[in-house]
């Protein structure tokens, strides 16, 4: 994986670190040790979700990541093992609960310890629990290893991937009103490797798209383990159900395996990637210590120059340079154009040309450096910047809103960001998702410490 030096102080916006080597300017020492549960009054923007019912619904797998305590050793070498509730849409709908947001979580856990355990904490966090289905069958649990930096590798389960309560998850019991009613709802993609779970996922989706409010968010989240069919036609799959997507989350690892498309190329101009699902109205890519790159399609921008552009500054690392002008070879050519707001920030307008988006559209997009934090553990960090992105679409209005104003785009891309730096601060997955008022304080750190940041 390429690094980027200084590439990072290229453009002007944050998101969740996964080591300890991030940007100076941006240290958070405040964070609490305790626990992060929801605390003290809804923000005055937030009053009454709980009394409207769910404002978000997720769907997808809960399960135990069993992290080795051994930091650095392959699976067969680890002792010992420590359980963390977790798994992608449980981590994203614990995370809106801490946050404030009403969510409910729609998934199959098994009648036994640790589908109590994970009850119980879904509860404890705010999240709604009615539409969790429980069955005879056994609550998932994954090994997760670990390197000296703290980012981690699935290593495997305890039982056969397809025998988990999570794999038959009962399409008749999707809750249809809570979904119709909500504004977003947000699912991963692993459970689409089971047929079951696939059809109730498919069904959700479906819901959504048949509601005039609720908008659809996928995090791709490949994880081989998970899938027992060819590479290809698991991707088949996954492309087909992101082509239904309103605003669709990658990693690193998620655009080369599913889009061949290389992380500095995604990086430099996120646009490249956006092109790939012309449906969807935004994508978020998220690379952890890297950073993150996003581009959103907005009708509020016109083109006016044929030169290729880049946010100018401090310029990156020779190597890193040497990276970006291959990259940029490969690039479709760029219209771009500077807009001046009310507040004095400048944004760029992409016109991507290619044959599946139109010249005629143009586009919010930007490079979001990290945040500087104690890394322990990267497990969910990627979910809690789902969540936090999420909790500020919420509060700008809706994802509409975002589209035509790109300091409301910016200001959600960095408090995700914030979320999922404080992540990483604990081991596991929600034991370190932060409350409102802890994200607060560290996106309000981005203002403060980055003199051209807004």
């Amino acid at each position: 994986m390429a690094r980027f030096g200084n590439f990072q102080k290229m453009n002007s916006e944050v998101i969740c670190s996964r080591r300890e080597v991030l940007h100076p300017s941006c240290a958070w020492k405040g964070r609490s040790t305790r626990s992060s549960h929801r605390s003290g009054p809804l923000p005055a923007h937030m009053e009454g979700y709980l009394a409207k019912g769910p404002r978000v619904v997720c769907v997808g797998e809960s399960l135990f990541d069993l992290i080795s305590d051994q930091p650095g050793l392959p699976r067969d070498q680890v002792t010992s093992w420590s359980p963390y509730a977790g798994g992608a849409p449980c981590n994203v709908a614990t995370a809106l609960a801490k946050l404030g947001v009403s969510v409910s979580f729609l998934t199959a856990l098994g009648i036994d310890e640790r589908g109590d355990q994970i009850m119980n904490i879904l509860k404890e966090s705010g999240v709604q629990t009615e539409a969790v289905q429980r069955i005879e069958k056994a609550t998932r649990d994954v090994y997760v290893i670990r390197d000296l930096k703290g980012d981690r590798e699935f290593a495997g389960f305890g039982l056969p991937t397809d025998t988990y309560a999570d794999c038959f998850l009962d399409a008749s019991q999707v809750p249809v009103a809570d979904i119709e009613g909500c504004d977003v709802l947000v699912t991963g993609t692993l459970g689409l490797a089971y047929p079951s779970t696939r059809a109730a996922m498919e069904r959700a989706v479906q819901t959504a798209q048949s509601s005039p409010t609720c908008k659809v968010m996928v995090d791709v989240n490949w994880r081989p383990v998970f899938w027992s069919d060819t590479e290809q036609a698991t991707r088949d799959v996954i492309l087909k159900y992101l082509s239904e997507a309103d605003l669709i989350k990658m990693s690193d690892a998620d655009l080369i395996w599913l889009l061949d498309i290389d992380l500095t190329t995604a990086l430099i101009n996120p646009c490249v990637v956006a092109k790939c699902f012309p449906k969807a109205a935004g994508v978020l890519i998220t690379a952890g210590a890297e950073g993150a790159a996003y581009c959103f399609k907005s009708s509020h921008c016109t083109a006016s120059s044929t030169s290729p552009q880049r946010p100018p500054a401090e310029g990156p690392s020779q190597a890193s340079s040497a990276a970006s002008s291959a990259a940029s070879a490969s690039l479709p050519r760029l219209e771009v154009s500077a807009m001046d707001k009310p507040d004095q920030i400048r944004e760029v307008s992409y016109n991507v040309d290619g044959p599946i988006i139109s010249q005629e559209e143009s586009y919010f997009t930007g490079f979001v450096p990290t945040h500087k934090v104690h890394t322990v553990d990267t497990t969910g960090a990627g979910d809690a910047f789902t969540a936090g992105f999420v909790y500020h679409l919420l509060r700008a209005n809706g994802l509409e809103a975002l589209r035509v104003d790109a300091k409301k785009l910016k200001e959600a891309v960095v408090f995700a960001a914030a979320c999922g730096a404080l992540t990483t601060t604990k081991k596991g997955a929600i034991e370190g998702q932060p409350n409102l008022s802890e994200a607060q304080g560290l996106y309000e750190i981005s203002k403060n410490s980055w003199y051209n940041f807004w």
